[in-house]
C-alpha cells in the first residue's frame, strides 16, 4: 500500500492508499481512512484483492505494446476531436481472470464534449473496455 494523498480537516483527516502489484498500481484498489482529530479511526472505506501476486505466480508482467500504442489502440475505436492530450498510466486489473497488466488510456474530447477510458490490455494490445462519461458539469 502507497499513501497518495492526505486531506486535513479540522475534525480530523482522510489519508488515501492505493494497493501496488509489483510498484504498479492496482486499478480501483484502493482505502480510505478517516481519522478524527482524537487520533481514533473513524471510518475505513475501499476495496483491496489480497494475494494477487500468487496469481501471477511471484512474477510480474511486462507489457509488449508501449504507451504511444495503446493510446493509438484506444483512439483507433473512436471518434471525435481531442480537447487535450491523452493520459496513459499501467496498472494491473483484478477485475479479470488472470490480473493482466493493462494501460488505463483516458482520452478527453471537445466534440462531442465528453471523456472516455479505455482498457488497453498490454500484451495483446486488444481494447478491453471503454467507458464514456457526457461532460455535464462545465
Amino acid at each position: 500500500m502507497k499513501v497518495v494523498s492526505v486531506e486535513r480537516y479540522a475534525d480530523g483527516n482522510k489519508v488515501r492508499f492505493t494497493h501496488l502489484l509489483f510498484d504498479t498500481p492496482v486499478w480501483e484498489d484502493s482505502l480510505e481512512i478517516y481519522i478524527n482529530k482524537n487520533g481514533v479511526v473513524s471510518m475505513v472505506s475501499g476495496i483491496v484483492h489480497p494475494n494477487l501476486e500468487k496469481q501471477l505466480f511471484n512474477r510480474a508482467m511486462h507489457p509488449s505494446i508501449s504507451g504511444n500504442q495503446a493510446i493509438k489502440r484506444a483512439l483507433s475505436e473512436m471518434q471525435g476531436t481531442l480537447a487535450d492530450k491523452p493520459r496513459v498510466e499501467k496498472y494491473y486489473l483484478s477485475s479479470r481472470p488472470g490480473t493482466p497488466l493493462v494501460y488505463i488510456v483516458t482520452l478527453q474530447f471537445k466534440n462531442p464534449d465528453k471523456t472516455t477510458t479505455a482498457i488497453v490490455h498490454s500484451l495483446t494490445g486488444r481494447v478491453i473496455e471503454n467507458n464514456s462519461s457526457m461532460d455535464n458539469y462545465k
